[in-house]
């Protein structure tokens, strides 16, 4: 039986896909260790889009990307573990 899934999952699956190809887990990129940086002065997500100058949806699927290669699953977590493990996210 073959399950059908409407195209908006199929296409959002193959973006997600694309991005971790390549990536090594826990290895952060000097824009995502911009972004957690300032997560950890308390900015939010439209405070951190406008320091860098990009919009806020792209700091939303910057720390997506950022929580996966970390291993967690929300901000707090991600601030707990930078905290903790400051050599891996700086």
């Amino acid at each position: 039986m073959t399950v059908h899934r409407p195209p908006f999952t199929r296409a959002k699956g193959a973006i997600a896909s694309r991005a971790r190809v390549g990536r090594r887990a826990g290895h952060l990129t000097r824009r995502e260790r911009q972004i957690v940086a300032l997560l950890l002065d308390g900015c939010s997500n439209k405070g951190i889009a406008r320091r860098l100058h990009v919009k806020e949806q792209t700091v939303k699927n910057a720390l997506s990307i950022i929580y996966e290669k970390v291993g967690v699953k929300t901000r707090l977590a991600l601030a707990l573990y930078a905290v903790k493990h400051p050599h891996r996210v700086a």
